[in-house]
């Protein structure tokens, strides 16, 4: 039904291989501590392709604004001074 992203696919799939590897290394070599930088790198990535919650609030809210006003020039005539108020409101 949903497509999954090959790169996102891609980076999940490094992730786990790492974290397997790790599994298998001593704690302390220089080795293991690489693939813990390695794993921090990619987990970085794959949240910088993620779009954050507060983003799509802002989306919303921006969407229902201009419903809000469409619907209101539907049913009324808006001056050209409503929308300088509006401009000042946000």
């Amino acid at each position: 039904m949903f497509k999954r992203n090959p790169i996102d696919a891609k980076l999940n799939d490094q992730i786990l291989y790492l974290l397997e590897k790790m599994d298998q290394e001593n704690g302390y070599t220089d080795d293991y501590k690489s693939m813990a930088a390695h794993v921090e790198k990619l987990m970085e990535i794959q949240k910088k392709n993620s779009i954050s919650k507060e983003t799509w609030a802002t989306i919303g809210a921006n969407l229902a604004g201009i419903i809000v006003i469409m619907n209101h020039e539907r049913a009324h005539v808006i001056a050209s001074k409503a929308f300088g108020l509006v401009k000042k409101v946000m």
